[in-house]
C-alpha cells in the first residue's frame, strides 16, 4: 500500500511540473456541446441572455477555422458566432475514402457542420469553387470572381450584421494562396457592407448597410512573440467549469471532425495556449486619430456587445427604453443566479418574466424609436434576444419532444403509425394548443391540446 501511494505521488508530481508549453495530446472522446446535458446547456443559454454582439470568422476552405476560438466566443462570452467559408475545399484531397471534388465538397461540409456541434458556431459559405493549390493571390480572384465574392462576403456581413470580423492569414508565399485570397477579400468587404452604392442590387432586395467595428486577421499559429499596438494575443486555454474543457480542448475536438484531411485524432492537453491576431482596420469613431490608443485589449475592446447598450442606436429615445432593456437584462442576471443557487426549475419565473418584457418592447418600439434605422438594428438583435430567451425557457421547463413510428424501418410510401410524446420535467405545467405533423404524404394531421407535466406527458397519436 505505501508503496503504490509512493508513485501515484510522484506521477502526479511529474504531470504538475511539466512545462507549459509542451505540445501534449490524449485520446480524443468527443461530447458535442449541442448535446450536452440540461444544466450545462441551460447555463450556457443563460450566458447569451446579456449580450447581443456578433462575430465573423471567414475562411477559404473547412479546416482552416480556429475552432477553439469559435467556441470561447460563443459558449464563454455569449456571442453569436458565424464562419463564412470561401469554399467548400472540393479541390482538395481525401485521406478516407474515394471521393473527389463535388463529392469531396459534400463530405467536408458535413465535417463542417460535426464541428460546430461542438464549438457553436453556424455555417455559410460564398459561390467560390476550390481548385487545388495556388500559388497566386490574382489567379485565384480571376477564377474566384473577385467582384462576385467580395459581394457575397458583403451579403452575409449585412445579413447577420457582425461587430467584429476575424479572417485567415494576410501574407505568405508558397502554395495555398487561397487563404491570402479570402482575407483580403473579407478586408475590402468590411467596408463595402457599409457603402450602400456597393451592391445596391442588395439593398434593392431589403438588405441595409452595416459598417462591423473591427476587423482582425490571422497573425501566427502560436503566442505572439513580436511587439505592436495592433497585434493581440487571445489566450485560448481558458477552463470553462461549466463544460469542463478548455476552449483548446474543444476546439481538437471540432477540428477532429475534419477526418478527411487527415486531422489528429488527439485532445489538446489543457495548458494555456495562444493565437495572435493582428487589427488591422478599425470603425470606431474618434480610433484613427493619432493620439488615441488602439481599442485591442481584447477582440471586443471598444465595442458595445451588452443588452442594454442597444439604446445607443436610438440616443433621443425616451428613457423608458433604457429602463425596459435594464429590466432584461436583470432578470436575465437573476435567472443566472437561480440556476447556481437554486436549479434549473428556479430560472423559470425570471425567464418567462424577461420574455413578456421582451415581446412587449417590441411590439412598442415603433413608438419609442422613431428613426426607421434605429428601429431596424434594436429590433434586430431584440429579435435574436428573444429567440434565446424563448431556448432558455424550453430548456429550463425540461420540455422533451419525441415522435415514435410503429416500425424500425421506414422507407418511402410506407403507411406508418406515429406516436409524439412532449414531457416537461422542469417542475411547471406545460400547455401545448396544439401539434401538426406536416410533411407526410397525406394531408397534415393535427391533435388538439394539452397538458404535459414531469408526471404525464402529452400525447398524439395519429395513424
Amino acid at each position: 500500500m505505501r508503496k503504490f501511494r509512493y508513485s501515484l505521488v510522484v506521477v502526479l508530481t511529474f504531470m504538475l511540473t511539466a512545462p507549459a508549453d509542451e505540445n501534449v495530446a490524449g485520446q480524443l472522446r468527443v461530447a458535442p456541446v449541442a448535446e450536452a446535458p440540461g444544466h450545462v446547456a441551460l447555463g450556457l443559454a443563460l450566458r447569451r441572455l446579456t449580450e447581443v454582439g456578433s462575430v465573423m470568422m471567414t475562411t477559404a476552405h473547412p479546416d482552416d477555422e480556429n475552432n477553439a476560438l469559435l467556441a470561447k466566443l460563443r459558449f464563454g462570452d455569449g456571442l453569436r458566432v458565424t464562419l463564412a467559408s470561401a469554399t467548400r475545399g472540393d479541390g482538395g484531397q481525401n485521406e478516407i475514402g474515394p471521393e473527389l471534388f463535388d463529392a469531396l465538397a459534400v463530405l467536408r461540409t458535413e465535417e463542417l457542420l460535426a464541428a460546430h456541434r461542438i464549438d457553436g458556431a453556424e455555417q455559410y459559405f460564398t459561390r467560390a469553387v476550390d481548385f487545388g493549390y495556388s500559388f497566386s493571390i490574382d489567379e485565384t480572384f480571376e477564377l474566384w470572381g473577385e467582384e462576385e465574392i467580395v459581394g457575397d462576403y458583403v451579403r452575409l456581413i449585412r445579413m447577420i450584421r457582425p461587430d467584429v470580423v476575424i479572417g485567415f492569414i494576410w501574407g505568405g508565399e508558397g502554395g495555398g494562396q487561397h487563404h491570402q485570397a479570402s482575407t483580403r477579400l473579407t478586408a475590402e468587404a468590411f467596408r463595402a457592407a457599409a457603402d450602400p452604392a456597393r451592391f445596391p442590387e442588395q439593398i434593392e432586395k431589403g438588405l441595409r448597410p452595416w459598417q462591423p467595428k473591427k476587423f482582425y486577421y490571422t497573425a501566427g499559429f502560436r503566442t505572439p512573440t513580436e511587439s505592436s499596438p495592433r497585434l493581440l494575443s487571445v489566450d485560448l486555454g481558458g477552463f470553462d467549469p461549466l463544460i469542463g474543457k478548455t476552449w483548446a480542448e474543444l476546439g481538437s475536438e471540432a477540428r477532429s471532425m475534419h477526418k478527411c484531411q487527415g486531422i489528429g485524432q488527439v485532445s489538446a492537453f489543457p495548458w494555456t495556449r495562444a493565437r495572435g491576431y493582428y487589427l488591422q482596420d478599425v470603425a470606431l469613431e474618434g480610433a484613427s486619430e493619432p493620439d488615441v490608443a488602439l481599442p485591442n485589449a481584447s477582440l471586443r475592446d471598444g465595442v458595445e456587445t451588452r443588452l442594454v447598450a442597444l439604446g445607443r442606436y436610438a440616443p433621443r429615445a425616451p428613457a423608458a427604453l433604457r429602463r425596459t432593456l435594464e429590466a432584461v437584462e436583470r432578470v436575465a442576471r437573476e435567472a443566472q443566479h437561480a440556476l447556481a443557487t437554486s436549479g434549473p426549475a428556479a430560472t423559470l419565473a425570471p425567464l418567462l418574466s424577461g420574455l413578456t418584457t421582451l415581446r412587449t418592447l417590441r411590439a412598442e418600439l415603433e413608438t419609442l424609436v422613431v428613426d426607421e434605422d434605429a428601429r431596424y438594428e434594436i429590433d434586430f438583435r431584440l429579435s435574436e434576444e428573444e429567440r434565446d430567451f424563448e431556448e432558455a425557457v424550453r430548456l429550463a421547463s425540461g420540455l422533451r419532444v419525441e415522435a415514435f413510428a410503429d416500425d424500425g424501418v421506414v422507407v418511402p410510401g410506407q403507411p406508418v403509425n406515429v406516436a409524439v410524446r412532449v414531457a416537461a420535467h422542469g417542475g411547471r405545467d406545460v400547455h401545448v394548443r396544439r401539434l401538426t405533423l406536416a410533411g407526410l404524404e397525406t394531408p397534415a394531421r393535427t391533435c388538439t391540446g394539452g397538458v404535459s407535466n414531469k408526471v404525464t406527458p402529452y400525447s398524439c397519436d395519429v395513424e
